[in-house]
């Protein structure tokens, strides 16, 4: 039965990727061009990732892999907002945590250090109000298309660490 489950939030997650890939054009998308990355204010982008979690959904002490799916809108070139949700129970969201992003681009390299910090809400088999921090690198091979890793430490009724890495696709 997991199993099944599992397939249907990657299925998902694909459709949520394809649509949004295709409201650019390819070319934009898969033509490598770091020295072209932007790092823009008004920039809207799309997180699509896997997860690691040292702690599972019921806050037990077993670490879990899941999958990761946010959206950011940077007001400013440097500051923006964030909304994401992990699922490694693969069910519709049971958590969602909200951020404010600090990024510094680096547009020669095409990289784009960053922090963050927020608050989130767990729903289902462990509720809870959590608070988290943390800080990450993106990669962009292009203006559209990037690859992220950060980490993060999560705090609340129990403190875990969360590391995230995937794809992120800027509108």
């Amino acid at each position: 039965m997991r199993v099944k489950e599992l397939h249907e939030e990657s299925a998902a997650v694909l459709a949520t990727c394809a649509s949004a890939v295709a409201q650019s054009s390819w070319g934009e998308r898969i033509i490598p061009s770091p020295h072209s990355a932007t790092f823009g204010p008004h920039e809207f982008s799309l997180d699509v990732a896997g997860g690691y979690a040292s702690r599972n959904k019921n806050g037990d002490d077993e670490s879990a892999w899941g999958t990761v799916v946010g959206v950011n809108y940077f007001i400013w070139q440097n500051i923006g907002v964030g909304v994401d949700t992990y699922a490694d129970a693969f069910t519709v969201p049971y958590l969602l945590n909200f951020n404010g992003i600090y990024r510094y681009p680096i547009k020669d390299m095409g990289l784009a250090p960053y922090a963050f910090v927020g608050f989130g809400r767990q729903w289902k088999y462990d509720p809870r109000w959590t608070g988290d921090i943390g800080g990450g690198v993106e990669y962009r091979f292009n203006r559209n298309t990037g690859v992220f890793l950060d980490g993060r430490g999560v705090f609340g009724d129990q403190t875990y660490a969360l590391w995230r890495f995937g794809f992120r696709l800027a509108f």
